[in-house]
């Protein structure tokens, strides 16, 4: 008994690969009333719309000015953190560049105490 598969509903997958939102509003109009499922494909294609925007948008690499206003510092102290090598910028055809994960890396990293507190507890 312990070795038996797990049922699955049919067409439904318990891994975790991606579901086109085509495929995933089919399956669902199979288990509802046509107009709800209507109305939830809609739902599901426009929030998965938005989601890939929103992922392109933040995987877009950014200036040292970006960085800037990302991080609402000067430019100066943006070249001060690349200086000291706390964010190293990718080089392409001789611009720097930064990717968000990079940024993120950064900041997960960055001292939490104000200046004057630091090396005290």
């Amino acid at each position: 008994m312990a070795n038996q598969p797990k049922e699955e509903s049919p067409g439904f997958h318990t891994h975790s690969e991606a579901v086109p939102p085509d495929v995933l509003a089919a399956r669902v109009a199979t288990l509802l009333r046509p107009e709800l499922a209507a109305q939830i494909g809609e739902t599901v294609r426009g929030l998965y719309e938005l989601l890939l925007a929103e992922h392109a948008a933040q995987k877009q690499l950014l200036s040292v000015a970006d960085l800037a206003k990302t991080l609402n510092v000067s430019r100066r102290t943006v070249e001060n953190i690349i200086a000291t090598g706390k964010i190293r910028p990718l080089w392409i055809e001789g611009q720097r560049r930064f990717h968000p994960d990079m940024v993120d890396a950064y900041l997960r990293n960055c001292d939490r105490r104000p200046p004057g507190r630091r090396g005290q507890g």
